[in-house]
């Protein structure tokens, strides 16, 4: 367990705490002719945008290139780069989409790369120190709130979480792109082991995790 403490002084935040022992530190949960290795189609960008219905409903959403407020938004270079560099720089399955990631990215941080959550998870992609280690990363306190280093960490956690669904869901390959997006966003909120042991039902899955696929499928413009 990290029992690390972040302290600010003077606004300079410095690491405290006893020395990680490595042999407590999570290790990397391997499958079998791994997905991150596998050559795949790259997703062809599209238009990332809110629905004319939720629209209606008052749904708001601050592209991921743009921050700043919603009447008046200013171009982030530095989030636009990292974005489109972690993306181009790993091949995928066509379904995990520049727009699928950028919805994630939303849904997790509202875009904030310093964000954190009470459970520990860190950046954009709002990352814990387990899916940091599966996507194949290390030094997690050190490098998880670099915009790039954090997005292209949760596409590989998106990819290690498809590779988990094609080996145990008896149906993967023959399911629509739509279900296995579906799949994985609610393996990405609420763990894929639990989603395997309720029998693949998101809707046994807990509120949190079926409003989280509802939210970013909203964000998408489509059902979920």
């Amino acid at each position: 367990m990290f029992k690390n403490y972040l302290l600010k002084i003077i606004g300079i935040p410095i690491l405290v705490g006893a020395m990680i022992n490595p042999a407590s530190a999570p290790q990397r949960r391997n499958l079998p002719e791994s997905r991150l290795s596998t050559p795949y189609l790259e997703s062809r960008h599209s238009i990332y945008s809110l629905s004319p219905r939720d629209q209606q409903k008052g749904f708001s959403l601050i592209d991921p290139l743009v921050s700043g407020g919603e009447n008046e938004p200013t171009y982030n270079p530095i989030l636009a780069g990292a974005l489109r560099k972690a993306y181009s720089s790993i091949r995928k399955p066509y379904y995990l989409s520049e727009d699928l990631v950028q919805a994630i990215m939303f849904r997790e941080s509202s875009n904030n790369p310093k964000s954190r959550s009470k459970k520990g998870a860190r950046g954009l992609m709002q990352m814990t120190p387990l899916a940091w280690n599966d996507a194949g990363e290390s030094r997690f306190h050190e490098t998880s709130e670099i915009p790039e280093k954090n997005i292209l960490a949760g596409i590989k956690y998106l990819l290690w979480i498809d590779a988990y669904c094609e080996k145990f869901h008896p149906r993967w390959e023959s399911l629509p792109e739509t279900e296995k997006v579906n799949f994985i966003l609610a393996s990405n909120n609420g763990g894929a082991a639990r989603l395997k042991s309720r029998g693949w039902n998101i809707n046994k899955m807990p509120p949190e995790t079926r409003h989280y696929v509802k939210s970013i499928n909203r964000y998408l413009g489509r059902k979920g």
